[in-house]
């Protein structure tokens, strides 16, 4: 008996040569009517109306199909395929006359063996089909949607092929007599037929003679047979020969067309010519309008003289993906702005607290806001400085951000701190007098940007590294002009550069063209000029208060630019700079002790790009030690 068992395995076996993935052809437990399968199982039924049913395990059917929808007016909402469903005696599914289902995803395998892989029966209706897996068949139709004789038309309402393969060793990859609203074959799928090696093949991909609505393809060689669908969308998923390409082979005396020609919503345009996109079809099957506008750009079908081929041609500026690239550049705009507030607000940073051993310390924190897209970044301050003598002394802080808050295009990171040094000589203890102090500081940020989807582009996402640095001199002069009052006009220097370099985008299933940056440069040489003031409010109470204005002597901007698409146009990062701006300071501070202080201070500041201020706020507490 173990010997006659073994020799039926090896025959069942040999029925489906070439298939790979089945776990077994027959199960003694069938699967429950209407449920999710629990484990392999054989002949999976829907009899009567139901939600969902999802599969994770090995179908192989005894009767007609391993799943079957059977009866009259049977809906089912949503079948979905994760594992492998075997073939029986002739179909892998089988959608009977009367029955629905809405929604079926594939992300698995279907087999088919002397069957159809997915069969439809008439009256009966897949309205959804999703396949991300593989659909195959050894002998006769991958999908069938068939017209029996006397009866009614089996109906897909739409087809999604983004996966592996709809193929088959027989004759057609999908044979449809029924009515399809609309088939999509993405670039990852294939729909095949059995000599299907290329354009010329006597098998075909598709072979329709009934309605298709609409047929978008990727496929680079799709071959299509008898009646023309309604409309054709050419998919061009990135690259220069990424596209689909279709073979049309139309009876003698068509009964269908012209077809309506157009782009599929999602292409992505990297060059301005695709060669023979439709193939061996005559001028009288297409429509009319053989050119249109997709992204901005005009689009014009053409045919190739001598033949019965059409090449696709572009021109002009691919306006969505520019509107995609003016919104990132906006939003690096204010991640620039932010780590150059943060850049120079730190060389007001200082700590003049000392008592014995000439050593001064502070801790803070500091918030910075932006007057666009809500903007903004949190930070811990650590400020420490050496007292050399009476009128010298010299510092350093660190600023590290603890939170930062962007528009979804541009996140910056948090890891990196903004480091920085200084050094002050001051004429007396008390203010009056003449005051120099040089600053110098240093930033770097990790920076994502991921593209907006603007009419159908693809939202690619790439890094790269925000690098902040400068330095300023400013010299100032404080007169007593009352007990209680110091007024200190000041003027200085500052130079301050902020680059992000080059980066490119990621490549992925849904970005099939990414782009890649050049990198973005922009310095300032600046002279700050304004009034300060003191006053003493009380013995240990101190008010602050200044306002000045800023001067751009000379700026570089760089430019935002992007390749690997069409129709791109660089973009100037800063194209109306404001040159002059105003800046004010107000705040306090309260001395606990000879040695310890509190400290407040708030700075508001307009930034060289138009309509944009920055807000900052710093709290601190110093110890002379």
């Amino acid at each position: 008996m173990k010997i006659k068992n073994q020799l039926l395995a090896l025959v069942q076996i040999s029925l489906i040569g070439g298939l790979s993935g089945f776990s077994s052809l027959s199960h003694a437990t069938a699967c429950t009517a209407n449920a999710s399968p629990t484990a392999d199982c054989s002949d999976l039924t829907v009899n009567t109306s139901t939600g969902s049913i999802t599969n994770n395990y090995s179908l192989t059917a005894t009767g007609s199909g391993s799943f079957n929808t059977t009866g009259s007016g049977v809906l089912l909402g949503t079948f979905t395929n994760n594992a492998t469903i075997n073939p029986g005696s002739s179909f892998g599914v089988a959608v009977q006359s009367g029955a629905t289902i809405s929604n079926f995803n594939n992300t698995g395998n279907i087999y088919g063996l002397t069957g159809n892989s997915i069969y439809i029966s008439p009256s009966g209706a897949i309205t959804n089909l999703n396949n991300s897996g593989t659909i195959q068949s050894t002998t006769t139709n991958a999908i069938q949607n068939a017209s029996i004789p006397g009866g009614a038309s089996g109906t897909i309402g739409t087809f999604i092929n983004s996966g592996s393969v709809v193929s088959n060793t027989g004759a057609y990859g999908f044979l449809n007599s029924g009515s399809v609203g609309t088939i999509t074959n993405l670039a990852l799928g294939a729909v095949t037929g059995s000599a299907h090696t290329g354009f010329g093949a006597s098998g075909s991909g598709i072979d329709n003679t009934g309605t298709i609505g609409t047929l978008n393809s990727a496929q680079n060689d799709l071959f299509y047979r008898a009646k023309l669908p309604s409309n054709y969308n050419v998919i061009i998923f990135g690259g220069a020969v990424n596209y689909g390409q279709t073979y049309f082979v139309l009876p003698a005396n068509p009964t269908s067309g012209p077809m309506n020609f157009g782009v599929y919503a999602g292409s992505a345009i990297t060059t301005n010519s695709y060669a023979n996109v439709l193939e061996n079809l005559p001028t009288g099957n297409i429509g009319a309008t053989r050119t249109g506008t997709y992204q901005g750009l005009t689009w014009t079908l053409g045919a190739v003289a001598g033949t019965d081929n059409w090449d696709l041609t572009f021109s002009g500026t691919n306006t969505s993906a520019m509107a995609a690239l003016n919104q990132t550049t906006a939003a690096l705009q204010n991640a620039f702005t932010l780590q150059n507030t943060v850049l120079v607000n730190g060389f007001t940073y200082d700590c003049p607290v000392f008592d014995k051993n000439n050593v001064c310390v502070s801790v803070g924190g500091r918030y910075t806001t932006a007057n666009t897209d809500s903007v903004n970044s949190t930070g811990g301050l650590l400020i420490g400085a050496y007292r050399m003598n009476n009128q010298i002394r010299m510092g350093a802080y660190i600023d590290q951000n603890v939170s930062t808050n962007s528009t979804g295009i541009v996140k910056v990171a948090n890891a990196s701190p903004m480091v920085g040094v200084f050094g002050v000589w001051i004429e007396r203890l008390d203010g009056t007098g003449a005051e120099v102090k040089v600053s110098a500081g240093y930033g770097q940020k990790n920076t994502t940007m991921t593209r907006p989807v603007v009419d159908g582009t693809e939202a690619g996402s790439g890094s790269s590294t925000l690098t902040s640095q400068g330095a300023q001199a400013i010299g100032k002069y404080g007169f007593a002009v009352a007990d209680k009052t110091t007024v200190s006009p000041y003027v200085g220097l500052r130079y301050s550069q902020n680059n992000m370099g080059g980066y490119t985008e990621g490549s992925s299933a849904a970005v099939t063209a990414p782009l890649t940056y050049g990198a973005v440069n922009t310095n300032a040489t600046t002279v700050v000029a304004g009034l300060g003031a003191n006053y003493k409010l009380m013995p240990d109470v101190v008010l602050l208060a200044s306002a000045g204005l800023e001067n751009d002597l000379n700026t570089s901007n760089g430019n935002y630019t992007a390749t690997g698409l069409y129709g791109l146009n660089s973009i100037n990062f800063n194209a109306s700079p404001v040159r002059t701006r105003a800046t004010a300071t107000l705040g306090a501070y309260y001395d606990l002790a000879k040695n310890q202080r509190l400290g407040i201070n708030g700075i508001y500041r307009q930034e060289p790009y138009q309509g944009v201020t920055t807000t900052s706020v710093m709290a601190t507490y110093m110890v002379g030690l």
